[in-house]
């Protein structure tokens, strides 16, 4: 029997209102009784510049429960739109 696990790379971010980590989902891995594995991505991971060098890194975890499971599709600019306002049709020009 295989255990299912997620791929993820973090993501570090910094703005004018702070810094961050965002974790990234890859895809899935299988993570069989022996010890081996197999992994499924669903994106690549991007490489990132630490200290001089190409640094790529993914991590496999176990998979949050759906209650800890960030709503949305991990977007942050897709998840906080503002609503469509039908009012703006009204403006004249």
């Amino acid at each position: 029997m295989a255990t299912m696990m997620e791929l993820v790379q973090p993501r570090e971010w910094q703005s004018a209102n702070g810094s961050g980590t965002e974790w990234v989902r890859l895809g899935k891995a299988w993570v069989k009784d022996d010890g081996t594995a197999s992994l499924e991505f669903s994106a690549l991971p991007i490489p990132t510049l630490k200290d001089g060098k190409l640094e790529t890194r993914v991590l496999m975890r176990f998979p949050k429960a759906k209650d800890d499971a960030p709503r949305g599709n991990g977007t942050p600019a897709r998840n906080n739109r503002a609503p469509v306002d039908d009012d703006l049709d009204q403006i004249p020009f």
